[in-house]
């Protein structure tokens, strides 16, 4: 495992809907500097893009709170799941994938996600069958 990288903070740029200014200092939570730790999962052009497999889609380190009170198209902070789990208010990794809790049992999730495909996926914090764990934050 590769040694943290303490108070990282990334310089981003955020459409207007996401800030009032061009540019925001994000300061990540523990658990999601954990995770870009072995992942590497913030993109270079826009860092607050988490890239999947698929590409780079989801903000991190992003005042849900702030932002569901100008983007309707949130649920409300007060009507989330208690399993979509915000840091300090913010958007983390640990708000859609299970916490890291030793690199043996991470290693057990993922192959397990592999090796049974059927089931819902062990690492994200809500099974996503019908975009559910999307329709936990993005109200349709």
């Amino acid at each position: 495992m590769k040694p943290s990288k303490p108070g990282l903070i990334l310089s981003v740029f955020l459409p207007l809907t996401f800030a009032t200014g061009l540019y925001a200092q994000v300061m990540l939570d523990p658990a999601s500097m954990e995770c870009i730790n072995c992942h590497e999962l913030v993109s270079d052009a826009v860092p607050t893009e988490v890239c999947h497999s698929g590409g780079c889609d989801h903000p991190i380190g992003v005042d849900y709170l702030a932002l569901s009170s100008r983007n309707r198209s949130l649920v409300s902070p007060a009507s989330l799941r208690p399993d979509v789990k915000l840091i300090d208010n913010k958007i983390s990794c640990v708000t859609c994938h299970v916490l890291f809790t030793t690199a043996e049992g991470h290693m057990a999730l993922s192959q397990k996600r592999g090796l049974m495909p059927e089931i819902p996926d062990p690492m994200l914090s809500i099974d996503n069958t019908g975009s559910a764990l999307c329709s936990a934050c993005h109200a349709k």
